[in-house]
């Protein structure tokens, strides 16, 4: 038996078929499934319309973030100003679309780096076992032993108060669930045939690692990080709500919650509105999350 042979007979276990056409027939498949899950979708199609207008927000906001207008104080929701200004006359509609931007991108890099370290420490310590894997567990429990916003609190502490700082934090407070996550799909995985078979010709612990058992992790792999955005998010938000994060004057949603903290009793919408911002978009991550595990569960595959 010889490397391609073995390669081929892992491509059959995983997707039931030979050749390139298998991974194309996957992902119709999956697209299938998950468009029948109309929540799913819906939170899909709202997730999409945020993220242009995130894009879009110096085409859709009628004026500046930044800059003030003393003549427009804390003023309600109208036809001039659709969500209302805030304590120092700023448009709300214009900070939330240009706030977003950062909240989201804060987000999306932390649950990069959390994936990216998280990733290859759970696949060592998934594949090889032994002390490897009871070191890096233990190291695991310590970290998962804190609260994520805690842990990110310690990291920003020793760092100091940034953006950049703050998306690090919230990286490495979201890395145990990654480790943990492809962990447990390597001591499962590693015992099929075909990885005993690779073994057995020779093929390097690297290569069974990558090519024969991470691609059985990545749906898991997607689940978690669809859904770990949310929480990154959060995290994220809240360091910036406690000034550790984004600072003023830049719009961002966690800390515009903050600015307006003062005035929830008399002027409503200066914390509303943001709180809502990040309530819609953790929501539908949520939903899409559900949507996608249902999707990529082999187990209903054949239902």
């Amino acid at each position: 038996m010889d490397v391609d042979v073995v390669d081929q007979t892992a491509r059959r276990d995983r997707s039931g078929s030979f050749g390139a056409g298998a991974g194309k027939g996957w992902v119709r498949e999956t697209a299938q499934r998950f468009s029948r899950n109309h929540g799913a979708v819906v939170a899909l199609a709202i997730l999409v319309l945020v993220g242009l207008a995130l894009i879009f927000a110096p085409l859709l906001a009628p004026y500046s973030p930044t800059k003030p207008d003393i003549s427009s104080v804390a003023a309600k929701p109208s036809l001039s100003h659709l969500l209302g200004t805030d304590a120092i006359g700023r448009d709300i509609l214009s900070r939330i679309l240009f706030g977003g931007r950062l909240t989201v991108v804060v987000g999306v890099v932390a649950i990069a780096i959390a994936a990216g370290a998280g990733v290859p420490v759970g696949m060592i310590a998934g594949y090889y076992g032994g002390y490897v894997d009871r070191i890096i567990s233990r190291l695991m429990d310590i970290m998962l032993a804190f609260p994520g916003i805690l842990l990110a609190l310690v990291v920003v502490a020793v760092l100091g108060s940034s953006v950049i700082h703050a998306t690090i934090a919230v990286g490495i407070a979201l890395i145990p669930g990654f480790v943990r996550l492809v962990r447990s799909s390597y001591l499962s995985t590693k015992e099929n045939v075909y990885v005993d078979a690779a073994r057995v010709i020779g093929v390097s612990d690297f290569r069974i690692m990558l090519r024969h058992i991470l691609p059985n992790v990545v749906a898991p792999i997607m689940v978690l990080a669809t859904v770990a955005t949310g929480w990154a998010i959060i995290i994220g938000a809240s360091l910036s709500f406690l000034g550790l994060g984004v600072q003023a004057p830049n719009p961002e949603w966690g800390a515009d919650l903050a600015s307006g903290r003062q005035w929830i009793e008399t002027a409503w919408w200066m914390t509303t509105f943001p709180g809502l911002a990040i309530l819609i978009v953790i929501l539908n991550l949520n939903l899409v999350g559900d949507g996608l595990r249902d999707a990529l569960d082999p187990r209903l595959r054949n239902r």
